[in-house]
């Protein structure tokens, strides 16, 4: 087991370790053969204030268990001279040895750290390099942040933000653009306050991508924020006419792709003419695009529109730079059970009546009738239905029927029904009563 000696042989063996020194100094390489030195992430290894750097120490070759002992120094940045912080003998019970050193908080910069092994008639040193930097709790970005987020146009303005967790003898920005081979400094705070905001803007002339390194100097340290954004040309916009879906008898909903480059952008559809079905829709209105690079979908929902019916259209976009249009697409609206409307009764006498109604075959081969809304022949205001007649057009029409021998005096109530192949709609109940003498003048609607 490696145990740790007491202060006074410490003492001694560095006094033996000052002899050897300046007798015979052998600083090896931190991958020396019989010992080495390293830590976790290498030498020279990288590291965070406040993070624990291992020290791992291996003996390769065999030791005295009471003779040979080792010693393990640290050089702070800025020191000139090395500071024990371990000693260790009877290296022949374990070939390796750890230790946890926690760096000097608010110390930043290159430490060395040496192991240095005292044999019977010689010494043995193996150094690592390792560097401790302060927590990056430094930020820079721009308003929209960094990557493929960040994107501008050229005329407008970036406005760039940092924000200070320590006190820096400088902060400086520099720029690498697409009109430069190199970065140059744009800006330069002096004299950082902890939390202390940091802005500066800068104007886009051209288009490209942008890389920014925000370089904070500490005492005895430096390290680099990075930020990268790119800037397109503003231009008029491109649309492309996509597949339309919730396709159904009345609606659909139309969709396009649509690149603002830019430019806040109107995105609307237009009805095209189709020959074979001169079925059209109203433009519809405009969906805005906000300014982008990239594409972007636009889904608008058209209604009023006739079952079974081609209905041909197009995308169109327009910015202030200019007016594109998508390619023209197609859909059929789907096949429905009819619409069935009852309308008022007319030209009511002593014993008839005349009934009207709506119907819409919505795209399908329909037949309609008009029947009693009593139950059965033994309700006082009960008539026989009419017969399912053939709708004779594929179109919204208005039908009429006379009904005779009715009561006089007597209260009805009727309504038309629709049928085809996707089923049958009921019309609302209308409620009349025959006159006891002569007809009435009512005449049905123009």
């Amino acid at each position: 087991m490696t145990t740790k000696k007491p202060q006074g042989f410490r003492t001694l063996a560095s006094a033996v370790l000052a002899v050897f020194l300046l007798a015979a100094p052998d600083v090896q390489p931190a991958g020396a053969k019989d010992f080495l030195l390293t830590t976790q992430r290498g030498c020279p290894g990288r590291f965070t204030e406040g993070e624990s750097v291992e020290l791992k120490m291996t003996f390769n070759r065999k030791m005295d268990h009471d003779k040979d002992h080792a010693l393990l120094l640290i050089r702070a940045p800025g020191q000139d001279d090395f500071v024990e912080i371990g000693h260790y003998i009877h290296l022949d019970v374990d070939p390796t040895i750890i230790h946890k050193y926690y760096p000097v908080m608010n110390t930043y910069g290159k430490f060395t750290a040496r192991l240095a092994v005292i044999l019977a008639n010689d010494v043995k040193e193996v150094d690592c390099d390792f560097s401790v930097f302060p927590k990056l709790e430094y930020y820079f970005k721009t308003e929209r942040g960094c990557g493929l987020d960040a994107l501008y146009f050229v005329g407008e303005k970036v406005k760039i933000v940092g924000k200070a967790s320590h006190s820096a003898e400088k902060v400086e920005v520099w720029l690498t653009e697409p009109s430069s081979n190199a970065p140059f400094v744009v800006y330069t705070w002096k004299d950082v306050r902890p939390s202390q905001d940091l802005i500066y803007y800068r104007n886009i002339d051209l288009p490209g991508s942008r890389k920014m390194t925000a370089r904070i100097f500490l005492p005895g340290t430096s390290y680099d924020v990075q930020c990268e954004w790119r800037a397109d040309d503003v231009r008029a916009p491109e649309v492309g006419t996509l597949s339309s879906k919730e396709i159904g008898p009345t609606s659909a909903v139309l969709e396009a792709s649509v690149n603002s480059h830019g430019l806040e952008t109107k995105v609307y559809f237009i009805p095209v003419e189709n020959p074979e079905q001169p079925e059209y829709f109203d433009v519809t209105a405009p969906e805005i695009v906000p300014p982008s690079s990239e594409f972007r979908r636009v889904a608008i929902k058209v209604e009023g529109l006739k079952a079974a019916k081609k209905y041909k259209y197009r995308a169109v976009a327009q910015n202030s730079k200019g007016r594109a249009e998508g390619t023209v697409r197609n859909f059929t609206t789907t096949l429905a059970k009819p619409e069935a409307v009852t309308m008022d009764v007319s030209y009511v006498t002593t014993d008839s009546a005349t009934f009207r109604g709506m119907v819409d075959p919505m795209g399908s081969a329909t037949e309609y009738c008009f029947s009693c809304c009593a139950a059965s022949s033994a309700d006082a205001d009960y008539f026989s239905s009419t017969p399912w007649t053939p709708l004779p057009k594929l179109e919204k029409l208005i039908v009429i029927v006379k009904v005779l021998n009715l009561r006089p005096g007597q209260a009805y109530s009727f309504a038309v029904r629709a049928r085809n192949a996707q089923g049958q709609s009921n019309g609302k109940c209308v409620s009349f009563k025959t006159g006891h003498t002569k007809a009435s003048s009512k005449r049905p609607p123009a």
